[in-house]
């Protein structure tokens, strides 16, 4: 009898551990399919060293400032960020020409000019609105009137193939000139008599 009522209790356990044993071997299947459908659901962004170093790609502009003289143009390279739409492509170029040149030459941008908006129309004009400085601030003469332009055409027409003229505001609005000289009314367009060293 005792070795019946021995029999009887280890069978009961046999019978406890094997739904224990169910129940953690599906516990765990359970666990592992969850962790596994959010691995592969998850979308996970490329791995890029160019992301990761946050590298911002730059391309290499021809900025157009005055010689130290201010008879004439001359060119400066620089390196510039790079942008797929024109008109974010023309204020990074008109910000680097309000920063003024780094390897001589003087600025052709009179100080305290900002640029107050630009956008490229449907008919490859740039429309490039300044603050009150441009004019306010300029210091005259045809000469100077015309390096003034021409920096800012030459650089945006150069620079970005959808730019064909340009159009120069101050205040959001039309001016006649900026110092008395150049009729402002019209677009201008690259003036080749005005490219540096007769670069193209």
């Amino acid at each position: 009898m005792k070795i019946r009522a021995r029999d009887r209790v280890k069978a009961g356990r046999r019978f406890m551990t094997l739904p224990l044993a169910l129940i953690l071997l599906v516990g765990l299947g359970a666990i592992g399919f969850l962790f596994g459908i959010r691995e592969q659901d998850v979308p996970r962004p490329p791995v890029s060293w160019k992301n990761f170093l946050q590298i911002e790609e730059k391309t290499d502009a021809v900025l157009s400032f005055a010689d130290e003289h201010s008879m004439r143009l001359i060119a400066e390279h620089r390196a510039i960020p790079l942008r797929d739409d024109p008109a974010e492509m023309a204020v990074e170029l008109i910000g680097a020409l309000l920063v003024g040149p780094r390897n001589g030459g003087r600025p052709t941008l009179p100080p305290g000019t900002r640029l107050r908006a630009l956008y490229v129309a449907a008919d490859n004009t740039a429309v490039v609105d300044f603050s009150q400085d441009l004019a306010g601030n300029h210091p005259g003469g045809v000469n100077a009137e015309i390096l003034t332009i021409f920096s800012i055409v030459n650089t945006l027409t150069r620079n970005v193939p959808q730019i064909k003229r340009v159009k120069l505001l101050v205040e959001g609005a039309e001016i006649e000139t900026l110092s008395g000289h150049v009729d402002c009314l019209r677009p201008f367009s690259l003036a080749p008599a005005w490219l540096e060293d007769g670069q193209s």
